[in-house]
């Protein structure tokens, strides 16, 4: 949605409510993880979570 809206303030706001929602998904994710039991066959890995403001481009 921040790339396609025509305003730069309503762009910057989806942009930060994108990084504020990928940032409450992967702690949610984190508390889940620490209080299942360990299943051996799950090969799922958390990554950090860096916004794209701290992201290094190359």
């Amino acid at each position: 949605m921040s790339q396609q809206a025509t305003d730069t303030e309503k762009r910057e706001l989806f942009k930060r409510l994108a990084d504020e929602l990928a940032f409450e998904a992967l702690e949610l994710e984190l508390i889940v993880k620490k209080n299942e039991p360990p299943n051996p066959s799950d090969q799922h890995e958390v990554v950090e979570f860096k916004p794209p403001s701290q992201r290094k481009r190359g």
